[in-house]
């Protein structure tokens, strides 16, 4: 076999050369981004102060309220339920407003203690998160009157004029409380929108029995 010249050698040598650089252009040419098409942004949501999607699972009041009371029960065997509470996060969606779901706070009053218990219910599980002693003891809630629960007075306040305020507004914050109205006693809801842009609210008070509406107190 007849020796391979230098100038094979070299030859040989330069096409692996050209070789290498075809493939590196080739290679460069398939991976460069495709400017014909814009890029791609990361997805944000252009409604300033809008709150994300919340990480847990919301309840109705009235559904909130049957692990609350076990757990209440267990604190005090007395425990009576004197007021209820939520508050939906600056910016959510009407989807999630309309829904009457959150997480609940509950205040249960002990006779026997003299003291009050604060328990929250989130994704239908309660926490007792604090007791003190009551100076004054709080009245109960009538809770074989409560008929109304949470969505029902969240549908009532967007069909007497919440959903107008909303999209005048843009980003608002919502809140609910069960209570008792110290005048009679009747158990009943109060239902605010606030517009975090310009301070304006529209509250409902709504028999909590019945679902009538008892007052309403227009934007401001």
């Amino acid at each position: 076999m007849e020796s391979i010249s230098r100038a094979e050698w070299v030859l040989g040598g330069l096409l692996v050369v050209l070789l290498v650089i075809v493939a590196g252009l080739g290679l460069l040419f398939w991976l460069q981004p495709d400017f014909s098409q814009p890029p791609a942004l990361p997805a944000t949501n252009l409604q300033a102060g809008v709150a994300p999607t919340p990480a847990f699972a919301g309840e109705t009041a009235l559904a909130a309220s049957v692990s609350a009371q076990d757990v209440a029960t267990n604190w005090q065997a007395d425990a009576q339920l004197v007021g209820a509470s939520a508050t939906w996060p600056q910016g959510a969606s009407l989807e999630v407003l309309r829904d009457g779901a959150s997480a609940w706070t509950f205040n249960y009053y002990s006779v026997a203690a003299q003291e009050t218990a604060v328990l929250s219910v989130i994704d239908g599980n309660a926490t007792l998160l604090q007791t003190f002693t009551a100076e004054i003891a709080p009245e109960p809630l009538n809770v074989t009157g409560w008929k109304i629960d949470s969505a029902l007075v969240v549908d009532t306040i967007f069909r007497e004029g919440g959903t107008a305020f909303a999209e005048q507004e843009q980003v608002i914050t919502m809140f609910m409380e069960l209570k008792t109205n110290s005048d009679d006693s009747r158990l009943e809801w109060l239902v605010t929108l606030i517009g975090e842009q310009s301070g304006r609210s529209l509250t409902l008070e709504v028999d909590a029995t019945t679902g009538v509406i008892l007052e309403r107190y227009d934007p401001s």
